[in-house]
């Protein structure tokens, strides 16, 4: 049930079946939203992009986030002739605004489209200002797209310096990416055995899809620094590569799983960890190092865009200089002095709550 004061909002992005962070947020706030008597209306694509655009064997998995019974799929962001429904729905809901999640160049069609049909405000969340990987005709497009709309929530500081906003009458805010909840870990015992892992042994993890500017390359040098001082240690590598991924033969103790780990696996890899390490180059927010949080795991990370931000209340964590191995190496020794002491995770402070994402989004 609506209340008279509350903004009646339209929720347009992707959630079950598919996989991946994006999906998993947008279901959350889908919820989070639905519950507290804001969305009337949750339109979610059937499909995303095709397979070139996507080099994994899938881009679903039917546990990766819940399936919302009041969700509508409705169309396809490469399938035009599925797009004019989107708007009709919309219009017909009587919201009051439309929130749409911005992440990759292949959505500038659809979300061009949309803003061109709509009559109410629309409110970009914005994941990435760009895509990891794109050039200067990519950057302009999207830049263009962001230009359409009436206001703009991102998660990083560090994308509101970008000339588009300083110039522009976007409506602009900024909250951190809020952590998916407290996970149910497994006992680590249970988690290590199936994959040998010594008890005794000090266990990393590099968890997620694999790409170039998340930093594993920087890990691995790291790895073979660290076995030269005299402690046991394991390195875990958990996920899909986005391109072809040839590893060394390492010099240190290493267990790769080069596939997308399913939802209903991620407990196990995560629970036979003590540190998650996540040494990006470059990034806006983490989806990793929100799962880290909600299995209460210290993290070694970098300062890059908003992941500062993302971590401030929560402890322990260690930043190392992007691109740097032997950084990297030791804020991993400081890492494992901490998990040693037994220093004791923190959880994080109420302004990185949900509650307050959907306040600043809404408000």
């Amino acid at each position: 049930m609506i209340s008279k004061n509350s903004t009646r909002v339209t929720l347009v992005g992707p959630s079950w079946p598919f996989r991946g962070g994006i999906p998993k947020y947008t279901t959350r706030l889908a919820k989070e939203l639905h519950q507290r008597g804001n969305l009337v209306d949750f339109i979610t694509p059937f499909k995303q992009y095709p397979s070139f655009l996507y080099p994994g064997k899938s881009d679903r998995d039917p546990y990766s986030c819940q399936k919302l019974d009041f969700a509508k799929p409705l169309f396809s962001y490469l399938e035009p002739w599925t797009w004019a429904k989107v708007p009709r729905a919309i219009h017909s809901s009587e919201a009051q605004k439309v929130l749409v999640p911005f992440w990759t160049k292949a959505q500038i069609p659809f979300l061009n489209y949309l803003q061109k049909q709509l009559l109410i405000p629309k409110v970009t969340i914005l994941h990435n200002l760009f895509d990891h990987d794109s050039g200067g005709l990519t950057q302009r497009l999207m830049r263009n797209t962001v230009k359409r709309t009436e206001e703009v929530l991102c998660h990083s500081e560090e994308i509101l310096e970008d000339p588009l906003f300083r110039l522009s009458n976007i409506k602009t805010r900024y909250h951190s990416l809020p952590p998916l909840g407290d996970s149910e870990a497994i006992c680590q015992k249970k988690a290590r055995d199936p994959l040998g892992i010594p008890q005794h042994h000090c266990v990393f993890l590099f968890f997620g899809l694999i790409r170039p500017y998340k930093g594993l390359s920087v890990l691995l040098k790291a790895c073979e620094s660290l076995a030269k001082c005299d402690f046991p240690f394991t390195l875990l590598i958990a996920g899909e590569p986005w391109e072809k991924v040839s590893l060394p033969s390492p010099n240190f103790s290493m267990i790769s799983h080069l596939k997308w780990i399913p939802e209903q696996e991620v407990a196990s890899w995560f629970s036979a960890c003590d540190i998650v390490v996540a040494p990006y180059l470059r990034a806006s927010g983490s989806a990793v190092i929100a799962q880290a949080i909600s299995y209460r795991k210290p993290i070694i990370t970098t300062p890059v865009g908003g992941i500062p931000q993302q971590l401030t209340g929560y402890q322990p964590y260690f930043f190392s200089t992007p691109g740097d191995p032997s950084s990297l190496a030791e804020a991993m020794l400081k890492g494992v002095g901490s998990q040693g002491l037994l220093y004791p995770t923190k959880p994080l402070i109420a302004n990185h709550s949900w509650e307050s994402y959907v306040d600043c989004l809404l408000n």
